[in-house]
């Protein structure tokens, strides 16, 4: 069925985006871990991205659709960052929210 084929498109437009910002994690938690040292009472958390991708893989739409840090200006800087991810070409474009934890026991 068309749903079943939808589904796992989907499925695998998941897995690349979530590939990318695995391997771009490391740049947006030293950004965290920085805001931490200057704030001990900053939460730890989620904060959800609300995404457009195009077809090229660049982030045509990004912004943050809830976040459990309560903090504004670390958020933009997320924003900035995911950005300028690429997410590799693909057949469609992809909009979504994707979540990304934060650690503040590290």
């Amino acid at each position: 069925s068309l749903n079943k084929t939808t589904e796992s498109h989907n499925q695998q437009a998941i897995e690349r985006i979530r590939r990318v910002f695995e391997k771009n994690f490391v740049e947006l938690n030293s950004v965290y871990q920085q805001a931490l040292k200057e704030d001990a009472n900053l939460e730890q958390g989620v904060v959800h991205f609300k995404l457009i991708i195009d077809e090229k893989g660049t982030v045509a739409s990004c912004m943050v659709a809830s976040s459990t840090l309560n903090n504004p200006e670390l958020e933009a800087k997320f924003v900035e960052i995911v950005k300028k991810f690429n997410f590799g070409e693909a057949t469609e474009e992809w909009k979504g929210t994707y979540p990304v934890y934060f650690d503040n026991t590290q």
